[in-house]
Formats: C-alpha cells, structure tokens, sequence
C-alpha cells in the first residue's frame, strides 16, 4: 500500500509516509479467524460493559508506535469512538486517529491490519490524471463497493466473496485482491510502475490520499453496514501484505484483534 499527498497504502508507505478478513488461504477462501454464514444480517452494536478500559492513544499518521498489550477503547479523537479491541503483545500503531486504525506486527512492519469507515472508491489509474479522485459513479454502501471492487479490470480476484461474521456480530462480506497484469497505472509514484491499482478513499478525513497497492501485493477486506440510531455506516477490515503467503501469517497474528472488536452503541462523528 502507498500513501503521500496523494497515495495510502503497505508496500508502498516507503513512497510517502491503503475490505480484508483473516482466511486461513487465498485460493480456498476459507476463515479460520470469522464463522461462515449464508446470508448477512444486520449489524447491532453491544452494549458496553462498566469495566474500566484504558484509552488507546490517539496518533497521527507517522512513524510507527509500540503498543502494550491489553484491552482498550478508542477515544474521541480516535477512530469510531468507543470502538473496543484487545491488541496481543508484539504490535505497532502508524495512526489510530479519525482517519483509520492501522496496526503492524512487529516482525512484518510491511503487514498492515488497517480499520476504516465510509469509504468510497476512486480512479484506479492516472492515465486521465486523475487517480484518486472519488468516483461519482460507484455507490457508497457496501454492496456497491463490493460490486465496484469484483468487476474492475486493475483488480485480480483472488478470493471470491464471501459472508462472514466477527468480533461482537458483526457481519459483511470479504472478498480478496490484487493487481492485475493488465493493470496501466501510469504514474511513477507507483515503486511497481505500471502495476498499480488505487482503490478507497475517505473522502471527510484523507486529505486527498487514497488507499492502493502494486506488484504482488494482497489486500483483504471486510466490508460490513453497521447500524445506529444516527444511520448507518460502513464498516472495513482490511489485510493488507506484500505477498500472498505473508497474508496467511498476518491473518494468523490480527485474528486475535478482530475477533475482539466491540463496536460502540453509538456513532459519534469526529
């Protein structure tokens, strides 16, 4: 992935500072971190305990941070406010503000556990130059962006949709990516240059960055529509590694994390 005043992403943050759910295999599609379902169910946050949980700190994008183990929640300044998780010991956060939650294994600095909300796709490519320009054409919601996602011809599908549910119920839709041979990206931004492939924006927090990735690099998302009193939002998880076997080892270590979010019972904009 690659980010700088106009890119977000892993194998390419070097360049400037990218929805994806642990699955035991890229060709079986298979989710050793969520339980399959056969049909996706509305989303209902659970309601918070009256334990004392310690506030994750809040950072910017930057260099990366060592996070100590344990159990917290986000804060006002963070990302979802009130967003419970518990991090296991060996992690590092690059930013956990408004903007995105974006935690790293140690060991893999390059493997990336990122969590966002209300994304919206952009062009792939700057051969009209305009990459990463949001796309007035593609639906924000999680079924157009999963279609957007399945039928764009810069992504290879290596794992086909597939409904699944974590942490607190929380239920939506994987599917993983690549780039594909044919894809043109023509910037040399791009360390892959031409395969490269922008993907998402946050249109309210990014600043103009986008989230995109290059060569062999993997990118699972989860994209989920949670609901509140407020409206509804969407909802991501995304794996993001420069390889498909780095994917398998960063699924096996963020299993842990995912399968531990507890959303808040209200969404408070920030």
């Amino acid at each position: 992935m690659f980010r700088s005043s106009s890119l977000r992403g892993a194998a390419l943050r070097a360049a400037a500072a990218v929805a994806v759910l642990a699955v035991a295999g890229c060709a079986t599609g298979s989710s050793p971190s969520a339980s399959s379902t056969h049909a996706s169910r509305p989303v209902v946050p659970v309601p918070s305990s009256t334990k004392v949980v310690p506030e994750l700190p809040t950072y910017n994008s930057g260099p990366a941070q060592p996070i100590s183990a344990g159990e917290y929640v986000t804060g006002a300044e963070g990302f979802l406010p009130g967003l419970r998780l518990t991090i296991p010991r060996g992690w590092t956060a690059t930013e956990t503000d408004s903007g995105e939650l974006a935690l790293h294994p140690v060991s893999r600095p390059d493997d990336a556990l990122l969590l966002w909300q209300d994304m919206a796709a952009v062009v792939t490519h700057n051969r009209g130059g305009k990459v990463g320009h949001v796309r007035g054409d593609v639906g924000r919601t999680a079924k157009d962006l999963l279609e957007w996602l399945a039928t764009t011809s810069d992504f290879s599908i290596l794992a086909k949709q597939t409904h699944v549910t974590v942490g607190s119920s929380v239920t939506g839709t994987q599917l993983t990516l690549g780039v594909s041979r044919t894809a043109n990206f023509d910037w040399d931004d791009c360390p892959d240059n031409p395969r490269c492939a922008a993907i998402l924006t946050d249109p309210q927090h990014w600043d103009g960055n986008f989230y995109a990735i290059g060569g062999r690099e993997v990118s699972r998302m989860f994209i989920s529509t949670i609901h509140y009193p407020e409206g509804d939002h969407t909802f991501f998880i995304t794996l993001d590694s420069p390889t498909k076997r780095g994917l398998a080892a960063l699924e096996t270590d963020a299993r842990p994390i995912i399968e531990s979010l507890r959303l808040p019972q209200h969404h408070v904009a920030n």
